[in-house]
């Protein structure tokens, strides 16, 4: 189904780029409607909506990066969906490869993902500072670390 914007008030120019999108728009759905005829795969009856949206009066947008956390990962990660390995040193010393899963079954995951990331570094920071305050062992880690002159957020910054 296409429904064209309502046409009222518009420039010709206005007019042509609306056209243009419901043209885009029509030839989609015809080119679907074929592909669905000749395959048994798919559905007989729409599954979901597809959008054909005239951008051309809002310039930026479409070109403006998202800047969530979730955005971030997805761009930094080779794939955040299997997610990432990194080396953690157990309470016996030893170094061990683990991997970390970022989706609904993580609720910090689930908390930070569509946050702006620089929302998302203040509220880690107050939970890293929380967890410390509450956790005597991570206090006492952190004391020795201070002691030895270790900043393990400046040596991961490269300041």
């Amino acid at each position: 189904f296409v429904a064209p914007k309502a046409a009222g008030g518009t420039t010709d120019r206005e007019a042509a780029r609306s056209r243009l999108s419901q043209q885009v728009a029509q030839r989609v759905h015809t080119q679907l409607a074929a592909l669905q005829a000749q395959s048994t795969d798919m559905p007989a009856h729409a599954t979901c909506d597809l959008l054909v949206l005239d951008r051309s009066l809002d310039l930026v947008a479409p070109v403006a990066h998202e800047l969530t956390y979730e955005a971030m990962c997805y761009d930094l990660l080779p794939h955040p969906d299997d997610g990432f390995t990194y080396t953690a040193t157990t309470n016996a010393g030893k170094q061990e490869q683990r991997t970390a899963r970022l989706n609904e079954h993580d609720p910090l995951w689930m908390e930070l993902r569509h946050l702006h990331i620089a929302d998302v570094f203040s509220r880690l920071s107050q939970k890293a500072q929380h967890f410390k305050a509450t956790n005597k062992i991570a206090a006492q880690q952190s004391g020795a670390s201070k002691a030895g002159g270790l900043n393990p957020f400046k040596s991961a910054g490269g300041g």
